[in-house]
């Protein structure tokens, strides 16, 4: 049997129907692909022609002919970028993750002739190094279908329905004090040492990751000298995917104070005098434009003062976390150490409730045992 008017295959066990012409419609109808599916593809089609002429109580409305994936995924990436403001490293990032990922599997399609079980299909055969990694593919997708559900191409926004496992997050692991004054010797010494002059930026650059708690590379390397009135850190950018980014990662400005030692490395950095208005921590040549926003060479500096202070290794990231750490333990409160890090409080609480409660959890843990210990006294005394 050949294929009715107005049907024809699309998958396994799946029949496309279209009809109308004023908008064009379409539905994808699950069917084998036997002379009886064809049969009832065509009598299901039938009755939509009906129920359009002549209405049908509390139906649906049917999507408006929908464009295909490629052209619905470039309007979305046009119009969401252009409005939310995108930076061009994110738009290219977006674009790349479609083209590579999704454009193989749906480029020419309709977007209404997309099913959930061809989208979870897709999804299963992708692997990926990471939850972060495999985020970072499905967002853009999930953008394209939500904008699609939008302007009424779909009945449903079947993207919704894909999620990512997340990765545990790795735990963190702060320096204590000792270490972190050990480390800090050890750059200093290796500055000293040194006939690279990066080697003293790089101390001063570790100094400052530590005594502020600043996200290092992208917040302390979009510092400039006009960032700093000697008191404090007006941090209002960063940089993001390799390119400066007027905004932090949270969006929201902030104010940083820094400490008499870092104060006082500051005025040692040649770029001090190069450039009033110049970026605070540049390369090897101290020219003010050469801005540091690779942090390669700098995590290195820090992985051998590591090893030469006799401290295991860590990511650099965890200056951030040791700051935040000895903070809470020297009595700060969470909500200036939330305001200094950029966090919200929830998420300080959520991220170092170790730290916050460890005092009192140990103040508990002896009410236990000291409750403990009385009853069996008394117990043995009957």
């Amino acid at each position: 049997m050949v294929w009715p008017t107005g049907t024809r295959p699309k998958g396994d066990g799946v029949i496309q129907i279209r009809w109308g012409s004023n908008p064009r419609r379409h539905e994808v109808i699950k069917l084998p692909h036997t002379d009886a599916g064809k049969r009832e593809a065509a009598r299901i089609r039938a009755k939509r022609i009906q129920e359009e002429r002549f209405g049908k109580p509390n139906a649906p409305a049917m999507p408006m002919d929908s464009p295909r994936f490629a052209e619905a995924a470039q309007r979305w990436l046009t119009v969401t970028g252009k409005k939310k403001r995108w930076s061009d490293g994110y738009y290219n990032e977006a674009k790349n993750a479609l083209n590579l990922h999704w454009m193989p599997f749906f480029g020419d399609q309709f977007m209404s002739d997309i099913t959930f079980e061809m989208l979870d299909q897709a999804w299963e055969a992708k692997e990926f190094a990471s939850a972060k990694t495999a985020q970072n593919v499905l967002s853009p997708a999930k953008g394209v279908w939500s904008y699609a559900f939008q302007k009424n191409w779909i009945v449903e926004d079947i993207a919704q329905r894909i999620h990512v496992t997340s990765d545990q997050k790795p735990e963190i692991e702060p320096f204590s004090l000792l270490e972190r004054e050990a480390i800090i010797g050890a750059l200093d010494t290796m500055a000293a040492a040194s006939k690279d002059p990066f080697a003293l930026v790089a101390a001063i650059y570790w100094v400052t990751a530590f005594d502020t708690g600043m996200r290092s590379t992208s917040e302390i390397c979009a510092l400039t000298w006009r960032d700093y009135d000697r008191k404090r850190f007006r941090v209002a950018a960063a940089i993001v995917r390799g390119k400066n980014a007027n905004r932090t990662k949270t969006k929201q400005p902030r104010n940083v104070f820094v400490t008499k030692r870092v104060k006082e490395r500051l005025e040692t950095l040649p770029s001090r005098w190069t450039d009033k208005a110049g970026y605070i921590f540049t390369l090897t040549n101290f020219v003010t434009t050469n801005q540091i926003k690779d942090g390669e060479k700098l995590n290195d500096i820090f992985y051998q003062a590591c090893d030469l202070a006799g401290v295991s290794r860590r990511r650099p990231y965890n200056c951030r976390h040791t700051f935040a750490t000895l903070a809470l333990r020297a009595g700060m409160k969470p909500v200036r150490v939330a305001r200094h890090l950029g966090h919200t409080v929830e998420t300080l609480y959520r991220r170092y409730a170790g730290w916050i409660d460890s005092d009192d959890d140990q103040a508990d843990i002896l009410d236990m045992e000291r409750h403990y210990q009385e009853s069996d006294a008394a117990k043995d005394a009957i």
